[in-house]
């Protein structure tokens, strides 16, 4: 619903000829968090889009900010789609892990509209460090570089296999494409999110579910049931949720996105002090994205242009202050996942001869072998 035209009486006129009781999982607390935290952008009239539901695929609320409904807008993810289509299934596959790492350099280059030669593709920071990166880190500064690099490795016919199969995700216009043209001609759309059909807040909200349930995920849907005036049920929901990655790569892939909050992440404005939250920015020229998760919920936050850059990490930091009090404030531990300290030059476990050290998590039947490069 429209926040400046909720009408309820209306809505049942324009929908029902008859009389029905619906039971839908709209939660009116969390509705409320949600026009709460969007509150102070109001009157700056930002596009923005919100949607929200519980590790069950319930749809607890969405919010549209003007007459198109931009929770069910599709438009491309960008960034935000890493966790997705590069880093989840490459830990799944265990071709990568926590500590792998990528150099921050440019992947190749290409040709703009003016016949110039360029380096591509580009980070946000503008420039290139030409240094070794680690996952962790790759995931936390959201590197472009290192995005690509991991999905060259996993293999992009792979990750548009992973992504329409589990979510299915519209990806026809990359498919046709990669067939004419081969994978490379669409490796930016895959790992970057610039995907030509798009998904939406709704969509995405679902989608990270499976970095807070241990992998499992529930299409999003909001009627539960529904009662002819008779009160004869003649529709009845019927949970479902498949899983799409293992209990022990969902766990690290919820630590990783837990850095992307800390300070320095490309999404610190979303932290919360009393719960812990995960999440990944994703930033376009009329597409802004924060999807995060707390230990009860999954959120996205879209807006569209705006002269501040990408706000939606803090709007969603301002929208889960306002939640009702979470019941679990913390994910719970996996126990195939090892903690483990690992060697800063190379990645590799961490030895006596090593010089520097720091943490990080690994399934058990993919941890890296011991360093021995000193």
């Amino acid at each position: 619903a429209d926040i400046n035209d909720y009408d309820l009486k209306k809505a049942k006129k324009a929908l029902f000829k008859e009389e029905y009781i619906i039971t839908t999982s709209f939660n009116s607390e969390i509705f409320s968090a949600i026009k709460q935290g969007y509150s102070q952008y109001k009157e700056k009239k930002l596009p923005f889009g919100c949607a929200i539901t519980d590790y069950s695929g319930n749809l607890c609320a969405v919010l549209s900010s003007g007459e198109e409904n931009y929770s069910l807008k599709k438009t491309s993810p960008h960034s935000s789609i890493k966790p997705l289509s590069v880093y989840a299934p490459s830990i799944d596959e265990g071709l990568i892990t926590w500590s792998s790492r990528f150099t921050d350099k440019p992947y190749k280059k290409v040709t703009d509209s003016s016949g110039n030669s360029r380096d591509w593709p580009s980070n946000v920071s503008g420039g290139y460090s030409y240094e070794a990166t680690i996952v962790y880190d790759c995931i936390r500064k959201s590197l472009n570089t290192a995005a690509v690099y991991c999905l060259n490795t996993l293999g992009v016919r792979n990750s548009v296999n992973f992504l329409t199969e589990k979510f299915k995700i519209d990806l026809t216009y990359e498919k046709n494409k990669m067939a004419l043209s081969g994978e490379e001609e669409i490796i930016g759309n895959i790992a970057l999110g610039t995907l030509y059909a798009g998904v939406s807040p709704i969509d995405m909200a679902g989608y990270y579910q499976i970095f807070g349930n241990g992998g499992k995920y529930s299409l999003p849907h909001a009627i539960l049931e529904i009662k002819d005036k008779n009160g004869e049920v003649i529709y009845s929901f019927k949970p479902k949720s498949k899983r799409v990655i293992s209990k022990e790569t969902s766990f690290i892939m919820n630590e990783m996105l837990q850095g992307v909050i800390m300070p320095g992440g490309t999404g610190e404005k979303a932290r919360c002090d009393d719960i812990v939250i995960a999440g990944k920015t994703g930033t376009g020229d009329s597409d802004n994205w924060f999807i995060g998760i707390s230990p009860e919920y999954s959120c996205a936050v879209w807006h569209g242009d705006n002269k501040e850059g990408n706000i939606a990490a803090e709007i969603f930091g301002n929208v889960f202050k306002n939640m009702p009090e979470h019941s679990v404030k913390v994910f719970p531990e996996c126990e195939g996942v090892e903690k483990a300290l690992f060697c800063s030059e190379t990645g590799l476990l961490y030895s006596n001869y090593c010089n520097n050290m720091q943490v990080g998590y690994y399934a058990s039947e993919h941890m890296p072998v011991l360093c021995s490069g000193h």
